[in-house]
């Protein structure tokens, strides 16, 4: 069940919604006299692309994108089929002719662009994520944070842009928007400026003194959906 109140997208104001209601307890002989349950509150500014999946489209296309009420995001086919683009615009305008409504005014183009992101690491024909030699993912606190307090902190510990000093710092700050898109390396800037794809040149660290092991580690880490721990 999308939601239909303008507050969280769709068409109907709060006075059309209690109209509705109205009329349906007036089917009841008794109606019951305690208020509905509270809407859900739409999701954080700073909620993540795999928490704004969780909380809001899990609920029609599955915990992990295997389909119900909606359709299959991890089918190999939606996957080929459809474009980064083509999902982005479903999620920001919605699509008329089904459930689907539109996000837009809700979530933030950021926050779009890393849900396309976490709907990549759903396909189910993708090889499994990298690991790191111990088996296992990497994490923000484990691997990730003992990096970036070596070699970042000293200039991105509070001077503006991109800070990487906690997990939720790490992934939503950035001087152009998040700077490390979870499930995405070639498009996060954290990724880009370690390896010299950075669309402004723009290389760190800017001594070039971190290990290729170290950036492997969070290129992995990105890759893996940017765990935390």
């Amino acid at each position: 069940m999308s939601p239909f109140g303008d507050t969280f997208g769709g068409p109907l104001k709060d006075d059309q919604v209690d109209a509705i209601v109205a009329f349906m307890r007036a089917w009841e002989e008794d109606p019951p006299v305690e208020l509905p349950p509270d809407t859900p509150s739409s999701p954080q500014p700073t909620a993540s692309g795999r928490e704004v999946y969780d909380e809001l489209c899990a609920q029609c296309h599955g915990p992990v994108g295997e389909g119900g009420v909606g359709p299959s995001l991890a089918d190999p086919e939606f996957q080929v089929w459809n474009q980064d683009s083509v999902i982005f615009d479903a999620i920001d305008l919605g699509h008329s002719a089904t459930a689907m409504i539109g996000w837009g005014e809700i979530l933030s183009s950021s926050q779009i662009e890393q849900l396309v992101a976490h709907i990549r690491t759903l396909d189910s024909s993708a090889p499994p994520p990298t690991t790191a030699p111990g088996g296992a993912a990497p994490t923000f606190d484990a691997d990730v944070l003992p990096i970036f307090d070596a070699a970042c902190a000293a200039c991105h510990g509070g001077m503006g842009g991109w800070t990487g000093t906690t997990y939720t710092e790490a992934i939503t700050t950035g001087a152009d928007g998040p700077a490390i898109v979870p499930g995405s390396p070639d498009t996060s800037r954290l990724v880009q400026s370690l390896i010299g794809t950075h669309p402004n040149g723009v290389v760190m660290p800017p001594g070039g003194s971190m290990s290729e092991a170290d950036i492997q580690t969070i290129i992995d880490w990105v890759a893996g959906g940017a765990l935390e721990k």
